[in-house]
């Protein structure tokens, strides 16, 4: 770091800020140094191989990730650093980088609890989204990785769980997809539409179906979430969830009167599909529910046949027993 001549490499890329010790000796030199403390300010331009900072204007910098200093230190999670930072040498807690990600954001991402609580302790936005193709936001990030003390924080600081990214997923959405069953939980108890779908007509029961996170289902149903709400092409949750063999998720959907006969858009079962992909214990359930065995044999073939195509003998017993036709 040379102040006199405005360069400086990235201090806040070091390794060594793991370490306490150096942590607090380079907390210890900026504060003794005006000109440190003003270059914080005022990083402009980076030479992206070298990460050399040049200063010559108040404005901020990027740094080997396009970053700033705040930005590092939030991310990396060094409480202390985004303390004096934000503290002592004044540096704006919403200030973007040029994906449009705040310190907030970075820190939610990472799970960073207490420089969580700092950032929102100096008024650091909690609505700020990305102005990218994603357009996520600090809430929705925190629900997607599964930092619950931050998705609380957040909706202790009004964060709105009704705001959506740029497909429509809301927070709900994204927490019953990634299986995050206590944030969902928080988020309905703070009022989480169950029905708010995203742009293809998912919902967020929808989500938890296709990966078969049968708490969080269970969840969604005392809630009242729609058992058979099909997507923008037809697939409803039973579907998906036959489609990924997911038998308890299945069971309930059925226990909760879902339709076993809906087919979608293109003309298969949920029946047809488990058949199809050799899930020879949804495949029992379903016919156990009166599921209608001679849907779909204009789509692929019969249920026989596109058991027998993918060479799933268990299946192919299964749908013999229950007398199925075996001229189609």
């Amino acid at each position: 770091m040379d102040l006199k001549e405005s360069i400086s490499v990235s201090t806040f890329y070091n390794k060594q800020l793991i370490y306490q010790s150096f942590r607090d000796k380079l907390i210890s030199f900026f504060g003794r140094s005006d000109d440190a403390k003003q270059l914080l300010l005022e990083f402009d331009e980076v030479d992206r191989e070298g990460c050399v900072v040049k200063s010559d204007k108040k404005d901020s910098c990027w740094f080997m990730n396009d970053t700033t200093p705040l930005m590092e230190s939030a991310s990396r999670g060094y409480f202390d650093i985004v303390c004096f930072l934000v503290e002592t040498v004044k540096c704006d807690v919403n200030q973007i980088n040029f994906e449009d990600k705040s310190p907030l954001y970075k820190a939610c991402e990472g799970g960073k609890t207490d420089v969580v609580k700092l950032l929102l302790q100096n008024n650091a936005y909690v609505y700020q989204t990305e102005s990218d193709m994603y357009r996520e936001f600090p809430l929705f990030v925190a629900c997607s990785e599964g930092h619950i003390e931050i998705v609380r924080l957040l909706l202790q600081n009004d964060a709105d769980v009704y705001q959506c990214n740029v497909n429509e997923e809301s927070p709900l959405y994204v927490a019953c997809r990634r299986g995050h069953t206590d944030i969902v939980k928080l988020l309905l108890q703070n009022i989480a539409n169950v029905s708010q779908c995203n742009n293809a007509e998912k919902s967020p029961l929808y989500a938890a179906c296709k990966r078969g996170h049968t708490d969080i289902l269970k969840l969604l149903l005392q809630n009242n979430a729609e058992v058979s709400k099909c997507s923008i092409y037809g697939f409803s949750p039973l579907f998906v969830a036959c489609k990924g063999g997911h038998t308890e998720t299945v069971k309930l959907l059925l226990q909760n009167n879902a339709e076993v006969s809906q087919c979608n858009n293109y003309g298969m079962s949920p029946l047809f599909v488990a058949c199809a992909r050799g899930h020879t214990d949804t495949v029992k359930l379903l016919l156990q529910h009166s599921s209608d065995v001679a849907l779909c044999h204009d789509i692929e073939g019969s249920l026989l046949h596109v058991a027998c195509l993918g060479g799933h003998i268990d299946t192919v017993k299964l749908l013999l027993q229950y007398n199925t036709d075996v001229s189609f």
